[in-house]
């Protein structure tokens, strides 16, 4: 009786659930709320980042799997021929008065086979080139839709001159730098596809790139010494706000990337700029995207 109340109760549920989707799917509210949002360049530009970002962790996560499953399968029995060692030692010392069982491990040496391991590094190498590739298109998409925020960023060079009367430097400096930033990367874009001066002999690209994230790098250490100063001298690390605290990880975790990109070959494998880029983002895009589903809550239920 109480198996088909339970089984009641999942049935219930699930219809609940897909009443709800329907319901949600079919209101054009939905639609406009997260048009609204991808409108946004700068939340559409934060929701790729953290894709981009997060499908590049996950893919040299890929990568690395079979090598890390086949040392993990040898430290397992690693782990149990020290296990028989001990077992030995015991039994000699106790002169077999409570014999304790080897483990056998004769099946765990056969069961790393170089079949196995071929397949699998075949079958994951296909995955991390589709989600490696996802990621690129993703970065391309980012750079290719930044480039149209020049004009802003012309116009706030003009504007910052209202800074240095108010001998407001830092922000001034940092205004100057990401503003600089944005013309450099698209240059490096357009070297990169061969859009610009596509007969010269070399492909210099990562110059443009590096120096565009030199900016960038500046950029990053003035606004983390601005909010770094506020939270822990002017606050005393006492009532920080979420988005305040959010930012200060997040700048924390951009300087690494900041070193990274600056280099014309880069420091940093694809599991870090992946990891990195997640947690530099992340942490935003989630906030953002939790107060979306609020909206959508609030406003299609």
């Amino acid at each position: 009786m109480g198996e088909i109340i339970l089984m009641q109760g999942k049935k219930n549920s699930i219809q609940q659930r897909v009443k709800f989707l329907t319901g949600l799917l079919l209101n054009p509210k939905f639609y406009k709320i997260i048009s609204d949002a991808l409108g946004d360049p700068s939340k559409l530009d934060m929701t790729l980042g953290t894709l981009c970002y997060f499908t590049l962790f996950v893919s040299a996560i890929v990568k690395i799997l079979p090598q890390l499953s086949i040392k993990l399968k040898k430290l397992r029995i690693q782990l149990f021929l020290i296990i028989n060692k001990l077992i030995n030692i015991i039994n000699e010392k106790t002169q077999n008065f409570f014999k304790i069982n080897k483990v056998n491990i004769k099946y765990l040496k056969t069961e790393i086979s170089e079949n196995e391991i071929n397949t699998e590094k075949n079958y994951n190498s296909k995955i991390y080139s589709v989600l490696k590739g996802f990621s690129g298109y993703l970065t391309d998409i980012r750079i290719f839709n930044r480039g149209f925020s020049i004009p802003s960023c012309i116009a706030d060079i003009l504007e910052s001159k209202s800074l240095l009367k108010e001998k407001d430097y830092l922000n001034f400096i940092s205004t100057w730098c990401i503003s600089l930033y944005q013309p450099f990367e698209t240059i490096a874009f357009l070297f990169d596809h061969n859009w610009l001066f596509p007969d010269r002999e070399t492909n210099n690209c990562n110059w443009w790139y590096a120096v565009s994230t030199r900016f960038w790098f500046a950029w990053v250490i003035a606004e983390f010494s601005q909010l770094s100063y506020k939270l822990l001298i002017t606050k005393n690390g006492k009532n920080i706000k979420k988005s305040e605290f959010i930012g200060f990880i997040e700048h924390l975790a951009t300087l690494p990337l900041c070193v990274h990109w600056s280099l014309e070959n880069g420091c940093l494998d694809d599991l870090n700029v992946g990891l990195f880029g997640t947690i530099a983002g992340g942490l935003s895009t989630l906030d953002m995207w939790n107060g979306i589903w609020k909206t959508i809550n609030r406003e299609c239920i």
